[in-house]
């Protein structure tokens, strides 16, 4: 898998978390990768300034009502043309509509009307960067072009906290090493969000 390819974020929201499941499913048999996730209870400041573009929205406060009525999962998706793939998959933000211009979508199966319609994705290159940024501020988001662009990466993001995985490795002596290591990464991750976090 090519890490380096476009990127978008997409988010479940509170009113269709209970299918989350089967639209994660539907999201990877449409050739997506998920590069990381995260289910969250959003604040109302946190939703104010995600959506600060909509503040004129005589609506807003219905937003900030929406979006922390319950946890929602963002994740970092990832596809060739991965913005316009996502769009074409969920479908027009109106479920109306998208149920009589796109039956199959994501949106005409688990929306509800125009405004609780289930899911969110970027609109543009540009909305991606941002908006992965803010649930996933470490994320690499633009692709990485040359050789020298990776090895530096890879200096910088990687090799640290491997090499003090494996220091702390070669300390403890696990029985089984490869499993330790790897619950050990998972634990350390970097990349991790610094954004509350609920339990199922």
């Amino acid at each position: 898998m090519d890490y380096f390819v476009d990127k978008t974020l997409f988010i479940i929201k509170p009113d269709v978390i209970q299918y989350s499941n089967q639209i994660e499913w539907a999201v990877m048999d449409a050739d997506f990768t998920i590069l990381n996730k995260s289910r969250i209870l959003l604040t109302e400041e946190q939703v104010i300034e995600f959506y600060k573009d909509q503040e004129e929205n005589e609506n807003f406060n219905k937003v900030i009502e929406y979006m922390t009525s319950g946890p929602i999962i963002a994740m970092i998706l990832s596809k060739k043309d991965a913005v316009n793939s996502l769009k074409e998959l969920l479908g027009p933000a109106d479920v109306e509509v998208a149920k009589e211009e796109k039956p199959k979508c994501l949106r005409a199966k688990y929306g509800k009307d125009a405004f609780y319609n289930g899911l969110h994705c970027s609109e543009t290159f540009e909305e991606a960067k941002r908006e992965i940024g803010f649930f996933f501020s470490n994320a690499i988001i633009d692709p990485l072009s040359g050789r020298e662009e990776v090895r530096l990466f890879l200096e910088k993001e990687l090799y640290p906290v491997l090499t003090l995985g494996l220091t702390q490795l070669c300390k403890e002596k696990p029985e089984d090493p490869i499993l330790w290591l790897g619950n050990w990464l998972l634990k350390n991750n970097p990349n991790t969000p610094v954004i509350i976090e609920v339990d199922d």
